[in-house]
């Protein structure tokens, strides 16, 4: 189950939500309950219009005694998220934006309106051992009342009990039309083994940390432990699969291919045992365009839309792919729509501002980039990606400033290579390039052909076009849209690259 049979409780704790949330005929006027104690001063009507049947799962709080248990209460309030999130009639607020608000004071009516829902689902895990209480309430956002609560008692050993008794509770607690898509659903991708689903936890909170070629080679070993453990759990395929292509990074183009295959494999796997589940598709339309084969790969994220339309992640990922084809209408739906299911993520701000970027909006591209800065300021990922955009303008002192914002890295050395070009500074400019070969080597041939472009040297820039083709550099699948190559546009041997990508239309 998505839960896992060890935390089947919670599989009725959707049902009930989605009997809450799901429309249905009147009936007569019940008296309030008390309001939360969290809740005061709820929004009213009359300024406070979130979507019909939203809600977002707040992270529920560890009551184990143990900091080192947060990522089981962590990833139950997750699995509970990802659980709603697979019914069309729900606008779910995703995990960045929902656990945006963990340990913070915020009532209920200040959650409510920066989420946009009209619901939350807050709670309490207590796990010891092999027992686990799951305390959760409904509250209604618009009055601050407690529409629903209950507490879950189980014994994580007895998994085939706990899942019968949550399965009466589940037919009880439901319509009988919405019973067969709800069990179908909380089935799909999980495990009935709780300690493969401990281990899948450990790998999930991996996810949500620093990236390092350590941390993420980890994380593989835990999701490995998941699908040793059980070898149907979908969602743990997934979750090597997403963790090997963050160790691609680190590796060489060789090195990284075999990453890839294996990547491919497990997501693979991951999709013959859960057809439906949605971000197997779109792990695997990650894989295939590492490979290059992006009519297969756009194939596949139109699958995973289709299967996961209210997944902020798929729908960010979609977006960011249309944009590279040039379909910048359906991506910038797809990337606001990612920002309205997650409006507290600065990933999601920073896809809408690559694809107002690559359509060439830019003072929209900057806004999105400012936003998706305030909201994590200590990162200057999104300060650099601005300061191309700075670049495209010809603001070219803007694009410095922003781009000598410490940590200094490939992307910063990219932009200033350039920035300090276009100022004039060329021994500052050279050395930004030999710095940034000196780490990376032939690995950044699309960063060296970007150079080589704004510099106006175009032959070396479609020299490294060649190179970064033959070794599947990730960044060729911008060529198309990238404002950056524009000067070598009109080379033949640019459109001879592009033809050879076989880039969908």
């Amino acid at each position: 189950m998505v839960l896992a049979g060890a935390l089947a409780g919670v599989a009725a704790l959707t049902a009930a939500v989605l009997f809450w949330l799901a429309p249905r005929a009147a009936a007569p006027p019940v008296p309030p309950a008390a309001p939360s104690p969290a809740a005061s001063a709820a929004p009213s009507a009359a300024d406070f219009a979130p979507p019909p049947h939203s809600v977002a799962v707040l992270a529920f709080e560890n009551l184990s005694g143990d900091r080192g248990q947060d990522y089981f209460s962590d990833g139950l309030s997750e699995e509970l998220l990802n659980s709603l999130v697979t019914f069309r009639d729900l606008h779910v607020a995703a995990r960045t934006s929902s656990f945006y608000f963990k340990g913070s004071t915020a009532d209920t009516a200040t959650i409510a309106r920066r989420l946009n829902v009209g619901a939350l689902l807050e709670g309490s895990v207590r796990k010891q051992a092999t027992h686990v209480r799951i305390s959760a309430q409904l509250i209604n956002a618009m009055t601050g009342f407690n529409m629903w609560s209950k507490t879950y008692d189980r014994d994580l050993k007895d998994v085939l009990k706990v899942q019968t008794d949550v399965a009466t509770e589940v037919t009880a607690a439901l319509q009988a039309t919405l019973m067969g898509s709800t069990a179908a659903h909380m089935d799909l991708g999980g495990t009935e083994n709780p300690q493969a689903f401990d281990a899948f936890l450990r790998g999930e909170k991996g996810r949500r940390l620093s990236r390092s070629k350590a941390r993420d080679q980890e994380q593989i070993a835990a999701y490995e432990e998941a699908t040793r453990l059980d070898p149907k759990f979908a969602k743990a395929y997934v979750g090597k699969a997403s963790a090997m292509a963050d160790l691609t990074n680190y590796l060489t183009p060789e090195a990284g291919q075999k990453v890839v295959d294996q990547a491919i494999d497990a997501v693979r796997k991951a999709v013959e045992l859960a057809p439906e589940l949605g971000p197997a598709h779109a792990a695997c339309a990650d894989g295939l365009t590492a490979k290059f084969e992006f009519a297969a790969a756009a194939a596949e994220y139109e699958h995973a839309v289709a299967l996961a339309p209210g997944d902020a992640e798929v729908l960010r990922a979609s977006a960011e792919f249309l944009s590279s084809l040039g379909r910048f209408r359906q991506a910038l739906e797809r990337a606001r729509r990612a920002v309205e299911l997650d409006p507290l993520n600065p990933e999601t701000h920073g896809t809408l501002g690559r694809v107002l970027f690559e359509q060439r909006s830019y003072r929209d591209s900057i806004a999105a980039y400012d936003q998706a800065a305030s909201l994590n300021p200590a990162n200057n990922t999104y300060a650099v990606f601005r300061g191309f955009v700075h670049l495209a303008q010809g603001e070219y002192e803007a694009a410095r400033a922003d781009c000598e914002i410490p940590p200094i890295n490939w992307g910063n050395r990219t932009c200033l290579a350039i920035a300090y070009d276009k100022l004039h500074r060329a021994a500052d400019a050279k050395a930004a390039l030999n710095a940034l070969t000196a780490v990376t080597g032939d690995t950044a041939s699309y960063q060296y052909a970007q150079i080589y472009a704004q510099w106006g040297d175009l032959q070396q820039s479609l020299k490294w076009l060649d190179m970064g083709y033959r070794i599947h550099d990730p960044g060729m699948q911008n060529l198309k849209a990238d404002p950056t190559m524009d000067p070598v546009r009109g080379q033949a041997r640019y459109q001879a690259v592009l033809a050879q990508l076989k880039l969908p239309d």
